[in-house]
């Protein structure tokens, strides 16, 4: 007599395994361009960023003859500092001074002109310089600020970026 083997219909453990590993290796590329795809975009936003405030600074030397010093930039017309003020100096928006990457939030900025080189990708660095080459903390008829940088650290290669005045190089 025969005896007939009932077989059920379905996949075999190999098949299964064989499919959840491409499926596997799909998401790790989808997860890892997605990644590069955000890392572009956020240098994109601090390219940006930057030329619009440097445009802006532009305007402001055509208006004043001269750019403004750190503490022109940052602090009211008390002498205290003000968060808000370079977006208002400049007749920008505040998130043009806000890194894509730092989390901050207006009306917070995220600008220093401390060092040579931002550290890391979260700020942009302000440096208004005088004629001899000295920083400008703030402008005067006898000492005006005649050149500016604006630098910051891309987050795709680590390189610094610099945009500068169109005066006084």
């Amino acid at each position: 007599m025969k005896q007939h083997i009932r077989t059920t219909p379905g996949f075999t453990i190999v098949e299964l395994i064989v499919v959840i590993a491409v499926i596997a290796i799909l998401a790790t590329i989808s997860a890892v361009g997605y990644r590069a795809l955000q890392t572009d975009t956020r240098d994109n936003e601090r390219k940006a960023d930057t030329e619009l405030v440097a445009a802006a600074l532009e305007r402001y030397y055509d208006e004043f003859g001269s750019y403004p010093g750190w503490n022109d930039l940052t602090h009211n017309d008390a002498g205290s500092d003000d968060p808000s003020r370079p977006a208002k100096l400049l007749n920008i928006p505040v998130q043009s001074i806000i890194n894509p990457d730092s989390g901050t939030k207006p009306p917070k900025h995220d600008l220093t002109n401390t060092g040579t080189a931002p550290d890391d990708t979260k700020t942009y660095l302000y440096r208004a310089q005088k004629q001899d080459g000295s920083l400008c903390q703030s402008r005067s008829a006898e000492a005006p600020c005649t050149r500016f940088s604006i630098v910051y650290k891309k987050e795709s290669d680590g390189s610094t970026q610099t945009v500068k005045s169109r005066y006084g190089w």
